[in-house]
């Protein structure tokens, strides 16, 4: 009985170490992909990391990071089109509004979760400003009720 506890217990130290090698090659992988400015290699990257050890910071900065550059990029493009049209009818309008929902619901949505996830890991001001930005986004564009100032 005591062998098997002793196999056991071996097996559970070589298994941890290797699945800690594992998400650190990861994370070097990763880290390597975004200094040759390939980001989009990188959040696959760190997405996978993170499956590994939810309790990793760098990857869930990073991720909260990357989506919300993606959404601030749709958004601008979303914006700039808007603007070229000069006056807008009622269905160009609620189309514009779509966009912004979508554009909210793919990347925006995501990089709130990644950064609340960082957050509670370790506090960050630039992390908070970009939480902060989306839940104005989100009120602005009516999927929440706007906070009432006094």
């Amino acid at each position: 009985m005591r062998k098997f506890l002793f196999i056991g217990a071996f097996f559970c130290l070589c298994f941890s170490r290797a699945f800690a090698l594992d998400t650190d090659t990861l994370m070097v992988q990763a880290r390597s992909l975004v200094n040759q400015d390939k980001s989009r290699d990188a959040a696959l990257l760190y997405e996978e990391a993170l499956g590994k050890d939810s309790t990793s910071y760098e990857p869930s900065a990073f991720l909260g990071n990357y989506y919300f550059l993606l959404g601030k990029k749709a958004l601008n493009e979303a914006d700039a089109g808007y603007r070229a049209i000069t006056q807008p009818n009622r269905m160009q309008m609620a189309h514009h509004q779509d966009q912004l929902k979508y554009i909210y619901h793919t990347y925006y949505e995501k990089a709130g979760l990644y950064l609340q996830k960082a957050l509670r890991i370790q506090k960050n001001e630039h992390l908070k400003t970009l939480l902060d930005t989306i839940l104005a986004f989100k009120q602005k564009i009516g999927l929440v009720p706007a906070l009432d100032k006094k």
